[in-house]
């Protein structure tokens, strides 16, 4: 209910007066079919009666009266519609503004297959229980009571009777149906896991038949069939015989007002109109008996479907707050600073694992080109991370410009800061929207500075070019010039450089760093720098290892001075020399 209770404080107004009108509406439909009961007997007796006059009377009566429940019911279904169109845009919309905005260090701590499962399965339910099934119940219920209060004047002491079987068997199909919502979310979460495998056998094709992976995938992919299967069996156990008891619940009453209502007629007690109009409408409490069991299962469904969900929405959101201008937003302005980046002692460590970074303690002059060098797993890329916030430091203080990132608006921050990626992932759209749909005259000056203009104009459909799943019909190097044009159109003072061209062969790699050194005159580059091409267009080097700072300085006075960073360039450049 929590999402329910979410979506009503959110949307106050709009909810209480959709509420006012819904529940007015389905008193008109609830009351116009009590009276086309009555009316029904009265018919009846009329017709027994041989009354023309009489029968043609109720029956005009009754037409106008079903005119307006149809009308009722069709308003009430349009204003139905509109609020769960309503309701479920702004419950899309919050998802979607939550895994938007959430700091990345929450939001990398979810499996994405998961992810997929609660939008695609969670979240359509969730909007049904808010948008439609709480309504509806709430509508159902509202026209049992006007069908008790009408049998009450009929027939007092017999409606007492069944409405006090009325809550016992209710109450009874409440507890009956208590363990779904636990199975349903047990279900639900079972069922996730499945399609997080199954995405992630999608998405992984190529390196499980290269590695011979197929038999581990499908016993993996059967170990989590199972375990859903086995939920959604347990599932089902608990609904079959929910509804089994849903029907036996509505037999019973409906039983006893047949019986003791076909005896007052048999003493003369009760007219054949009031018979009539009494088990008809008693039909109708009995039959919303027999189907709250599937309401029940719905809304237990449901509901878990909605925990779950909100579940998944957990996470502190990052500070995104508009700013007039990034640059005006920092303290003294970027132009006031001749220092771009500095790192005061600042530790980090991913969840509770040893810690990546200790200690951690340098500054990189304004327009200066900076490396981070050191073997694999010495905290150079959880460097550009934190520069770029996607976690905070778990100790010190991370300073752009004079400005702690702590405090800056994640917008004024990233405005600063233009990162190229390792690994650079491809949108299936266009080359224009992947690079951001910028006028053409920008695109081809930030396609040009990055050396890939010339491939882009031989191709038919030039920027408006269709790139496949993650850029897969263009090769690494053109993956990686792309974003490269992509950081030049950011136009930011900082470009952060993460070992992108660490895969790439010796030839591409020089080109490439080549139209990057190009794109960056005059900027603060701070780059990963793992092959000496890349270290030697640096002009100053920090050395990491074990995730501490050890060394900084010059490459000469590094190959002097620093026997790690030596015995690593060396090592580099022999590697590359070898692939020439």
């Amino acid at each position: 209910m929590k999402i329910f209770f979410k979506t009503v404080r959110q949307n106050r107004l709009k909810i209480s007066g959709f509420l006012t009108a819904y529940t007015l509406l389905a008193a008109a439909y609830s009351v116009c079919g009590v009276l086309t009961h009555k009316f029904t007997g009265d018919l009846s007796q009329a017709a027994l009666d041989f009354d023309v006059a009489v029968f043609v009377r109720f029956l005009g009566v009754m037409a106008a009266v079903m005119g307006i429940r149809a009308l009722s019911a069709a308003l009430h279904k349009f204003l139905e519609g509109r609020f769960s169109g309503n309701t479920g845009y702004k419950i899309r919309e919050n998802f979607a503004k939550h895994f938007t905005r959430v700091r990345f260090s929450d939001f990398s701590k979810k499996i994405g297959g998961e992810l997929l499962s609660v939008h695609a399965n969670d979240l359509p339910s969730a909007v049904s229980f808010v948008s439609e099934n709480t309504p509806n119940f709430v509508s159902e219920f509202l026209n049992v009571v006007i069908v008790f209060i009408y049998m009450f004047t009929i027939q007092p002491v017999f409606t007492l009777i069944f409405f006090i079987m009325f809550p016992l068997l209710t109450l009874l199909q409440v507890k009956i149906s208590a363990p779904i919502q636990k199975k349903a979310a047990v279900m639900s979460e079972e069922r996730a896991r499945f399609n997080a495998v199954v995405n992630d056998s999608l998405q992984n094709i190529p390196t499980v038949v290269a590695y011979s992976l197929e038999q581990a995938m499908e016993e993996r992919y059967l170990a989590a069939y199972d375990k859903f299967y086995a939920a959604n069996k347990s599932y089902l156990q608990s609904f079959l015989t929910l509804i089994m008891s849903g029907m036996l619940a509505s037999i019973l009453p409906l039983l006893f007002i047949y019986a003791a209502a076909g005896y007052r007629v048999a003493a003369g007690a009760m007219s054949v109109s009031e018979f009539v109009a009494f088990t008809s409408v008693s039909g109708v409490a009995g039959s919303w008996l027999a189907m709250l069991s599937q309401q029940m299962n719905t809304l237990r469904h449901n509901a878990a479907a909605s925990e779950k969900l909100l579940s998944h929405m957990t996470g502190t959101e990052e500070n995104s707050a508009d700013e007039p201008a990034a640059e005006e937003t920092l303290p003294g302005g970027s132009a006031a600073n001749e220092t771009a980046v500095r790192f005061n002692h600042v530790s980090f460590a991913y969840g509770e694992d040893k810690p990546v970074l200790e200690n951690v303690s340098f500054s990189i002059k304004k327009g200066s080109r900076a490396a981070l060098v050191g073997h694999s797993g010495s905290g150079k890329s959880t460097v550009l991370k934190l520069l770029l916030s996607l976690y905070p430091p778990s100790s010190g203080d991370i300073l752009l410009y004079g400005g702690n990132i702590r405090h800056m608006p994640v917008r004024t921050l990233r405005n600063q800061l233009a990162y190229v990626p390792q690994d650079s992932f491809m949108f299936p759209e266009t080359i224009r929207e992947n690079l951001g749909g910028y006028p053409e005259d920008k695109l081809r000056a930030a396609c040009e500075s990055a050396g890939i203009l010339e491939f882009i104009e031989d191709l038919p459909q030039k920027f408006d070019t269709l790139l496949s799943e993650a850029g897969e019909n263009i090769s690494g190097g053109q993956r990686q010039r792309l974003a490269i044009a992509h950081a030049y159109l950011q136009d930011a003072p900082v470009v952060l450089f993460d070992e992108a061209t660490s895969a790439l062969d010796p030839l591409t790699e020089a080109e490439i760093l080549q139209s990057f050194l190009k794109m960056t005159e005059g900027k603060t580059v701070v780059m990963v720098a793992h092959r000496p091409a890349a270290i030697d267009a640096c002009d100053y080097i920090f050395v990491l290892s074990g995730g501490h700072l050890i060394a900084e300085g010059t490459h000469a006075g590094l190959m002097e001075n620093c026997p790690e960073y030596k015995s690593l360039y060396l090592e580099e450049d022999s590697h590359a020399q070898a692939h020439r």
